[in-house]
């Protein structure tokens, strides 16, 4: 790069990183370089770092690697957005992996069913899926005469993000909730169940219901702990003989007789569904689907029925009505009161539910298809909402209180949210209530600070935010330079009976850690360590200290709002050490 630099300042900050503080070679040599052309106002291309490319199989890739691979590409898939040219799967016999070509590499397309060599790729990860990123630094060649392979099966008990190839039986198809979508619902072997999705898409088919299907390459995703697959990068099909599928939540379905009044009729989201709804009786109230399939008549709102032989499941969480084939659906005359039970927040579960709240805020709407989303709460906490766009449907006013009957209930990754689509909803003007934060506290020991603290570089592309990694790749914008830093903390927490995962952002972490953003962008500019040293500050002021930290559930984390330390407590100690005395004494 037509640089001279000094070769012995070279030595001794390799020696410093090396010998000092114990940094690898190979990330001592990255830091080096990448220090000296910030000092010369040198920029480093993908293809211009140092770099080590070894040749793998796919089977054991590891994120953060370059590498060189072969492999044949076994599907291709439509690209979810113009900056990338090509995506699909590439697989040998040891496994498969994702791949992603952006579109400024300017590569010739893949052809599906073709053996390929890529040199210098990047082993990249997104929503916890390995991927191979195809850059401009990327060599792309075809090879020809390479032998066929047959792909592997993995029990869906054993089945981790990636690709994976399965045996399974169609067990359960759910409502869709997106127009997008052509199939969701579940499927499953000897070894355990698992949702499925497949997208609108050319060529794309729906599952049988009880039907064995191979299922070779199926994108396995995780999202807040739970996994799930995806069929529009497999290639599926219809198998010989019966699978046993273990017992579960979605084991054969009860029948029952149900007695109720129609309530609520919403839109169907698939046309293999004639109607949907909500079917109230005074114990309670259930949704309610009646497939097309089943030939059943019509209900009508606010009339009663008796539905004999009709089936009970669960959807997200909540029992579900299924009036299938089969199920006789008659009108009845009754005159049985109904007077639904208005219940806090802090007590909603997965089901359908009546409640009294304010509506608090109102957020953008990610989807062209909604009305309105946001926050509604009362004195127990706060809970989403969301109304979808539909026929006489209006949005909520701020800070108006709304006694909400019959809302769905639904729980996605352990939150909880309501809809309010064919719910009564009815405005209380001038009425005032107080809203919780419905927020709580953990106290303990942080024992660890995990990968991804600190000093972190994000997306600048709007609406994106994603996590660059260290060579500034985002997983759907590719090479970002113009990013923007922030900090963060994840981290355990040990309250002394159980351990907790919380994430403080950078409000939280500058006043706990006592350091400013601007300080940690100035720190990694001048140290030899980068972006660790950042790291390693923040792992020696928190490990190991007490602290009080409150902020809201999402599930398995805690999002930290507030941090206090927690200081020596001398009464307690003495008080302890008192009643061990006494216990010893006394013996």
């Amino acid at each position: 790069m037509n640089v001279e630099i000094d070769p012995a300042l070279a030595e001794k900050k390799l020696r410093t990183l090396v010998e000092e503080f114990g940094v690898n070679i190979p990330e001592a040599e990255k830091t080096v370089t990448e220090n000296l052309a910030k000092e010369h106002n040198v920029s480093l291309s993908p293809s211009s770092s140092p770099r080590t490319t070894t040749e793998r199989e796919i089977g054991g890739l590891v994120t953060g690697e370059w590498v060189t691979i072969e492999g044949l590409v076994v599907s291709l898939t439509v690209p979810p957005t113009d900056a990338i040219a090509q995506s699909g799967v590439i697989a040998d016999a040891s496994g498969a992996i994702q791949f992603t070509m952006w579109s400024r590499a300017g590569h010739e397309p893949l052809v599906a069913g073709q053996w390929y060599r890529f040199e210098s790729a990047v082993v990249d990860e997104y929503r916890g899926v390995p991927k191979v990123n195809l850059h401009q630094g990327t060599t792309i060649t075809p090879i020809e005469g390479k032998k066929s392979f047959t792909p592997k099966y993995t029990g869906v008990a054993d089945l981790k993000p990636g690709i994976a190839s399965v045996r399974v039986k169609m067990l359960q198809e759910w409502e869709n909730r997106h127009e997008r979508i052509l199939q969701t619902g579940l499927v499953g072997d000897g070894s355990g169940r698992i949702k499925f999705t497949i997208w609108k898409e050319e060529g794309k088919k729906p599952l049988a219901p009880d039907t064995v299907y191979a299922i070779h390459y199926a994108t396995v995703e995780e999202y807040q702990g739970r996994l799930s697959i995806t069929l529009n990068t497999a290639d599926y099909s219809v198998a010989e003989g019966g699978i046993e599928v273990v017992s579960g939540p979605s084991a054969p379905m009860k029948k029952e007789t149900i007695t109720g009044k129609v309530v609520t009729l919403t839109t169907a989201t698939s046309p293999s569904i004639a109607q949907t709804g909500i079917i109230a009786y005074p114990e309670g109230a259930m949704t309610f689907v009646a497939w097309e399939r089943s030939g059943a008549p019509a209900m009508e709102y606010g009339k009663w029925y008796r539905l004999e032989n009709a089936s009970i499941d669960q959807f997200r969480g909540a029992p579900r009505v299924n009036i299938g084939e089969g199920t006789s659906v008659i009108e009845i005359e009754s005159d049985t009161p109904i007077v639904p039970a208005v219940i806090p927040v802090c007590d909603l579960a997965p089901g359908v539910a009546s409640v009294r709240v304010k509506m608090v805020q109102e957020w953008e709407a990610r989807h062209e298809r909604i009305l309105q989303t946001g926050l509604v709460g009362d004195e127990s906490g706060t809970v989403k909402f969301t109304i979808w766009k539909e026929e006489g449907v209006e949005p909520l006013s701020p800070n108006m209180v709304y006694t909400i009957y019959y809302t769905t209930v639904d729980e996605y990754q352990g939150r909880l949210s309501i809809t309010l689509n064919g719910a009564m909803v009815l405005a209380e003007e001038g009425a005032t209530l107080e809203v919780g934060t419905g927020g709580m506290t953990l106290t303990g020991a942080i024992v660890n600070i995990g990968p991804g603290s600190g000093l972190i570089k994000r997306c600048p592309v709007e609406g994106c935010n994603r996590v660059l990694s260290k060579r500034n790749y985002c997983p759907v914008h590719e090479v970002q330079n113009d990013f923007r830093y922030d900090l963060r903390i994840k981290a355990v927490l040990d309250d002394g009976v159980k351990a907790h995962n919380i994430l403080m952002q950078k409000e939280v972490v500058e006043a706990v850690a006592g350091l400013t953003l601007e300080d940690a962008v100035k720190t990694v500019q001048e140290s030899p360590l980068g972006m660790d040293d950042i790291f390693y500050r923040l792992r020696d002021a928190l490990m190991g200290r007490y602290y009080a930290c409150r902020g809201g559930d999402l599930g398995d984390t805690l999002l930290v709002k507030e941090c206090t330390p927690l200081g020596f407590d001398g009464e307690q100690h003495a008080a302890l050490l008192n009643r061990l005395g006494g216990e010893i004494n006394a013996s």
